[in-house]
């Protein structure tokens, strides 16, 4: 697994090491955490939680560009813990990686993911939605090929071509031509 977020509360890194060490009583799965060092009591507090866990909770730092694409490429799941997140473009890239991308049902990653086997409303119903995953390999299927679909919705070309659409209406409309 996968999460990425910043090492503040709102992220709710310490949520997904809970989620996840449910998971562990049964699946033998690891969590990399990619994002930013803050220098705060949270972000110590998150330390300390990977250090007892450390046979599988890897903190990463950050991680950019090729690195970042190469490294979500090589993982199969992902998860976010943030309840509210406007967008979550963590959330996009991951699923662009092609991975299983659970989220919390809040803000506009679940719009992302837009399927209820990857929402989860709480701890212990995140924990049945993984195993279920991760213990039937057609359902796991279903749900990667339903992320695949969604996949190229957030890509920078779809983004780049719809926004050449807007402001070609907008020219339209004023009536503006270009050579």
């Amino acid at each position: 697994f996968v999460v990425i977020g910043r090492l503040v509360p709102e992220k709710g890194i310490s949520r997904v090491i809970e989620i996840l060490g449910d998971v562990r009583k049964e699946k033998p799965v690891h969590l990399h955490i990619i994002g930013r060092r803050e220098r705060s009591a949270h972000a110590r507090e998150i330390g300390e939680l990977c250090r007892r866990n450390r046979d599988w909770v890897h903190l990463e730092g950050e991680k950019y560009g090729p690195e970042k694409a190469e490294f979500l490429a090589r993982h199969k799941y992902g998860i976010s813990g943030c309840r509210n997140e406007a967008f979550g473009i963590a959330v996009a890239e991951m699923v662009k990686a092609g991975s299983l991308v659970w989220v919390p049902d809040g803000g506009g990653q679940k719009e992302i993911v837009a399927h209820p086997g990857l929402v989860y409303s709480d701890r212990d119903h995140a924990v049945s939605l993984i195993l279920a995953a991760l213990g039937e390999p057609a359902a796991a299927a279903a749900l990667r090929y339903h992320l695949e679909a969604r996949a190229d919705l957030f890509s920078s070309g779809r983004f780049a071509e719809e926004m050449r659409g807007i402001v070609r209406g907008f020219l339209a409309e004023k009536h503006v031509r270009f050579a």
